[in-house]
């Protein structure tokens, strides 16, 4: 808290004016982040024509991007999400809930006969989760490389096979 005073050029009792605490903060400062990375996956996820492997290809490197974009305060965001539990499990019941809105247009798609019916949409959903946050933490964490774009490509074609491609016997 001191460090953050300090770099504000403010009081304590100024910043307890505007913000009760410094997960608040926090939550306020990220909100755009969030909200944009958010927009880059709904992109994908809201669409209705389907889409290309090209297309997610795309918005995986746009996601990652925005990673690296605003890399000190997602490490804060996520430093407290791991610190305050209450947030915490606000961050978690969140991610569960977008799981599931993936799952469901996996079904949705799986009636169109789009996704192969051996496809089990929630633990799909679940598997591009799981590696995106993956994939966002390394971000966060790897100094800025030169195969960041190839990562994500394939990173996103790796998600598209795993939707629409039909296992092999």
């Amino acid at each position: 808290m001191e460090r953050i005073l300090q770099l504000a050029k403010v009081s304590r009792s100024t910043f307890y004016q505007w913000f009760p605490d410094k997960t608040a903060l926090i939550q306020r400062v990220a909100q755009p982040g969030v909200e944009e990375f958010l927009a880059a996956s709904d992109s994908w996820w809201t669409r209705s024509d389907g889409g290309s492997a090209d297309t997610l290809a795309d918005i995986v490197t746009q996601m990652l991007a925005l990673a690296r974009a605003s890399a000190p305060i997602w490490r804060a965001y996520l430093e407290t999400a791991s610190s305050d539990s209450e947030f915490g499990a606000t961050l978690r019941e969140a991610t569960e809930t977008y799981t599931r809105k993936m799952a469901a247009r996996l079904d949705r798609e799986r009636h169109d006969g789009l996704v192969p019916a051996e496809v089990d949409t929630s633990q799909t959903a679940r598997f591009i989760v799981t590696t995106m946050r993956a994939s966002f933490i390394e971000a966060l964490t790897a100094g800025h490389t030169t195969e960041d774009e190839r990562f994500a490509r394939t990173l996103g074609r790796v998600f598209w096979l795993s939707m629409y491609r039909p296992i092999a016997p």
